[in-house]
C-alpha cells in the first residue's frame, strides 16, 4: 500500500481509481492506494470501444492525452463492465462496451 499522489482529505468509505491504483480513505482521512494488477498489466475488459473518426495527427493526440486529465487510463479505471474509450481526439471516458 502507498499514499496516493493526490493530496487532500477524503471522506469515510470513499473509494476511487487513481491511474492504476485503487484508493480508499484511511482512518487518518488520507487516501491509501494499492495497484490493480489487471490495470497495470493493461488487461482489457470484454467488448470493444465504438469507432470514432480521428482528426488529429498522432503527435498532437499523444501530447493532449498526456497533458489533459483523463477520466480513465485503462479499462480497470472504470466501474463495472465499462471500458475506457477514446470518445474524442483528446479525451478518454468510461463508456458501455459494444459487442458484435
Amino acid at each position: 500500500m502507498r499514499f496516493c499522489l493526490s493530496l487532500g482529505i477524503c471522506n469515510d468509505n470513499e473509494t476511487l481509481m487513481e491511474d492504476c491504483n485503487k484508493c480508499h480513505c484511511s482512518f487518518s482521512k488520507f487516501r491509501i492506494c494499492s495497484p490493480v494488477e489487471e490495470c497495470v498489466s493493461r488487461k482489457e475488459k470484454p467488448g470493444k470501444c465504438y469507432y470514432i473518426e480521428d482528426f488529429y495527427p498522432a503527435q498532437i493526440k499523444k501530447y493532449c492525452v498526456n497533458v489533459k486529465k483523463q477520466e480513465c487510463y485503462s479499462d480497470y479505471g472504470c466501474s463495472g463492465n465499462k471500458k475506457c474509450c477514446q470518445i474524442v481526439d483528446c479525451f478518454f471516458r468510461c463508456v458501455d462496451p459494444v459487442f458484435d
